[in-house]
């Protein structure tokens, strides 16, 4: 039986993929019980023939390529389309795990028998230097909903187990060539997911890129941030409507959260970036024209929080900014 697929999406990566897939092989898992997809989307650097030679020797290892680029979400649903794994791990060719942890976490997952395993990571930055951790338990097992209000442990997917039961029966795919898709992802996730739970175990490390989308300062890349978060605002508002049990109080504030946090986010992108007061003003007014512009329920990140709080909620205090010009 295959216990875990490991998913990993390819896009010129070739410099992270000797640490990624030598971390697969350092596992307490006998080959035959897990498996490797690696696909491969479009990757101009070699990315596919390295990935080749390391896992030569691998049995259980294969590349699926793509015909045109599909984005990171794209490659995750092929993953997830040919995944043969009882559980799924989404995993970034920078990511590693820590030595030994596939098997436990497979242990947990399969002893709560639960719809998301969520675990603990820690950010690594230049010189090996821990930038963040990232490590909780949840007290019980919880429905997704339930456990989003109790605990908040990392909107990425790749500090998940997924059963791949759970995915296909309530046909969770990303959405592709968006930013930041784990989000829309997850909040699909967690709404239906009936059985999630949180452990402490730090199972993994995330490389940092200074490169990485949500620190790159490049204007084209900021620019499709902000309207991808646009496009994330919708899908996951169109969703909520879509619901039966919407008027729930539990389900609206869940949704209401969600809505919030990516307004506060999109704002917060803009003002980071030291646009011009005008450019607050159309971008609020696009999205109340369109009915998505969201600040009213409290979120989680403080910071983000107070940003909603104190500029959204009161809108004209964006002039008052001395560096906004």
């Amino acid at each position: 039986m295959i216990k875990i697929s490991i998913i990993v999406p390819m896009y010129n990566v070739a410099q992270y993929l000797d640490n990624c897939i030598e971390s697969v092989y350092r596992q307490n898992l006998e080959e035959d019980t897990f498996e490797v997809i690696l696909v491969d989307d479009q990757s101009q650097d070699g990315s596919r023939a390295i990935a080749g030679s390391l896992i030569k020797n691998h049995t259980n290892a294969r590349i699926i390529s793509h015909p045109v680029n599909k984005g990171l979400g794209g490659a995750r649903n092929t993953g997830i389309m040919n995944a043969a794994g009882r559980y799924l791990v989404f995993w970034d060719a920078d990511d590693w795990f820590l030595p030994g942890m596939l098997a436990q976490l497979y242990d947990e997952a399969e002893k709560y028998s639960v719809d998301v395993l969520e675990f603990g990571a820690q950010g690594i930055g230049e010189k090996n230097k821990i930038v963040y951790t990232r490590s909780l338990s949840s007290d019980k097992i919880n429905n997704g909903i339930n456990y989003y209000k109790k605990y908040r442990y990392m909107d990425s997917a790749c500090n998940k187990l997924y059963k791949r039961s759970f995915l296909l029966q309530n046909g969770l795919l990303f959405v592709e060539r968006l930013y930041i898709e784990d989000y829309e992802f997850n909040t699909r996730a967690f709404y239906v997911a009936q059985k999630v739970f949180g452990i402490k175990l730090i199972a993994a490390q995330f490389y940092q890129s200074p490169d990485s989308i949500t620190r790159n300062i490049d204007d084209r890349k900021s620019i499709k941030m902000r309207e991808d978060i646009v496009q994330m605002i919708k899908l996951v508002r169109d969703f909520f409507k879509k619901q039966p049990n919407k008027e729930n109080k539990e389900v609206s504030e869940y949704f209401g959260q969600r809505l919030s946090y990516l307004t506060a986010t999109l704002f917060f992108q803009l003002f980071k970036s030291r646009s011009l007061y005008s450019n607050f003003e159309k971008l609020k007014y696009e999205l109340k024209k369109n009915g998505i512009f969201f600040v009213d329920h409290r979120i989680y990140d403080l910071k983000k929080d107070l940003f909603r709080r104190v500029l959204l909620k009161h809108f004209y205090l964006f002039k008052t900014i001395r560096f906004i010009k």
